[in-house]
């Protein structure tokens, strides 16, 4: 678990990070530099979703090497099933970083949302 204090906030105890995959942490569906040491060093803490659609059909490839869980979701309201999995794991002890119209639900979800821009 990690612990944040967030000044005029209030703490968090974070326990999940899900992260979506492409735009986030892959660009054209292979992983961008850095982001496997960076991923390993954060699971040490907490555990790590990969979150995806997997509109390349790739990730299972490339993330099976980081032995990260990987969820699936459709890619026809994958936004909504983004958002149900944040709920399920209940969203006070996640933090979701994502970069697409899809992760909007998502990081609204999350105790904490960390939109990101890209390439993509």
């Amino acid at each position: 678990m990690i612990s944040v204090s967030i000044p005029g906030w209030g703490d968090l105890d974070i326990e999940y990070l899900v992260i979506d995959y492409n735009g986030t942490c892959a660009t054209d569906g292979k992983l961008k530099e850095g982001v496997k040491e960076l991923l390993e060093k954060v699971s040490r803490y907490i555990k790590v979703f990969i979150i995806t659609a997997d509109s390349y059909e790739n990730v299972d490839s490339e993330v099976n090497i980081i032995g990260f869980k990987v969820l699936k979701v459709r890619k026809d309201g994958s936004g909504f099933e983004k958002a149900r999995i944040i709920k399920e794991l209940g969203p006070e002890k996640v933090v979701a970083i994502g970069n697409g119209a899809n992760d909007v639900l998502m990081l609204k979800e999350a105790s904490l949302g960390i939109g990101v821009i890209g390439d993509e």
